[in-house]
Parts: C-alpha cells; structure tokens; sequence
C-alpha cells in the first residue's frame, strides 16, 4: 500500500500524526507528495467525496457512519449520537472513544462531536483546529444557504 499526503508546516502534531498512520499501515510506504494530492485536497474542501477502506470494530465503524451523517456546520452531542445510533443515554463514552479511534479526521467529521455541556471537548489535533474547521464549515454552511435557489421543473 502506498499514501500520499498534502505537506503541511511541521509541528510537533504533523510527526504524531504521521506516526500514528505508520503505527495503524505499517506495511505502507509514506511518499510526501503535494502535487499529486493537491487536487485531491481541493476536491474534499470542496465538498467532493472520497472512498476510503477502513478497519475497525463493528462498533467503530456504525458510530463513523454515524458521523457522516451530521451536515457540515452543525454539531452534536456525544449522547445525541449515541441515542440516534441505539445505545441509549449510556452509550455516551462508547460512542467518544470510537468517535477518538477515527483515523481520518476531517473526512469523517469527527470535530462535529461535542460535549451536552456545550464545550467543545477533546480534539487530537487540538481544540484550535477543531474551532477552524467548525468555524469554516459554519461560513461555508451559511453562504451556501443564502444563495438563491433555482426553481425545479
């Protein structure tokens, strides 16, 4: 398996993460290759889909399907999730460290997550991060709802 990422500024969170793909694809071969995953990169941004093959538990991966289904620019619950998926009340911290495991942040929007208090809580990338992404999906949310809507038919 070869992958290609878009290279970003290094900080000490870039080489965890990259540790954290060899850890979980010890088998693949990392090229860092901006070019080839420019266009990729804007297409995701852009809202176009990837197809991804993921390992993980059943549990795991009901809960990122889950994800999916939470529009860009609105958020959820930990608890929320875990009642509309079927595990109750309850299911909360069952629900958080599936939501944790998720190995492509971003692409299965697990920033969409928050706490019943309100807080953001935690992100792997950092609260920082997670505020951006929240913030540009919020602005792209609201300028694709004030555009004018072409009637069907």
């Amino acid at each position: 398996m070869i992958w290609t990422f878009t290279a970003i500024r290094p900080t000490p969170r870039r080489w965890a993460a990259a540790a954290d793909l060899a850890e979980r694809y010890p088998a693949a071969q990392r090229i860092e290759d901006p070019v080839a995953t420019a266009g990729i990169a804007r297409a995701l941004f852009a809202g176009g889909a990837a197809t991804l093959h993921l390992v993980g538990t059943n549990h795991q991966v009901k809960v990122w399907q889950g994800l999916l289904a939470i529009p860009p620019g609105v958020v959820t619950t930990y608890q929320a999730l875990a009642h509309r998926l079927g595990q109750g009340r309850e299911g909360a911290r069952a629900v958080a460290g599936a939501v944790a495991a998720n190995p492509v942040a971003f692409l299965i929007p697990c920033h969409r997550v928050i706490r019943k208090t309100g807080a953001l809580g935690g992100y792997y990338y950092g609260l920082t991060r997670k505020r951006a992404m929240l913030a540009w999906e919020a602005g792209h949310a609201a300028a694709a709802a004030s555009l004018p809507r072409r009637a069907s038919g």
